[in-house]
């Protein structure tokens, strides 16, 4: 399989692993409002999740699509779906919190899904970035790693 521009599939990589640990620190930032009732925590928990969700938009889905990756690994996809979930998870799950308390049951643990997919969607991404000619492990003509 070879990336159409692997420059920009370098930085579709490191940038999806980035907005994935970024639920890290919003889980930080939901302990720290936990333990100590400050509300500047959750707030900025909010924010961080909000702000991080709109650039998943303007930046991850097309950075993938510009990449050109193979059509069979469907990154492109893939990445629209995972930044959907995302965004439904910010805005309806994550602020409908203060309406509808149930949906702490489904926020948490979406949250952690979303740090998993999203890793492992970088890391398929990366797998097919490495693959590709300029990484020095040799590809056969039909694309497949000739290892």
């Amino acid at each position: 399989m070879i990336v159409g521009r692997p420059q920009i599939a370098r930085v579709y990589v490191w940038l999806t692993f980035l907005v994935a640990g970024v639920v890290f620190l919003q889980g930080f930032l939901f302990g720290a409002f936990y333990s100590e009732g400050d509300s500047v925590f959750i707030d900025a928990h909010g924010i961080v999740g909000e702000l991080s969700g709109y650039f998943a938009i303007l930046v991850l889905i097309p950075l993938a699509f510009r990449a050109q990756f193979p059509r069979e690994t469907r990154i492109g996809w893939w990445t629209v779906g995972w930044v959907a979930l995302w965004n439904v998870q910010v805005h309806v799950f994550g602020y409908g919190i203060e309406d509808v308390r149930w949906f702490e049951m489904i926020h948490i643990p979406l949250a952690i899904f979303l740090i998993l997919s999203g890793m492992y969607l970088a890391t398929r991404a990366h797998q097919v970035v490495r693959t590709g000619p300029t990484s020095g492990i040799p590809v056969s003509p039909d694309g497949s790693d000739a290892r």
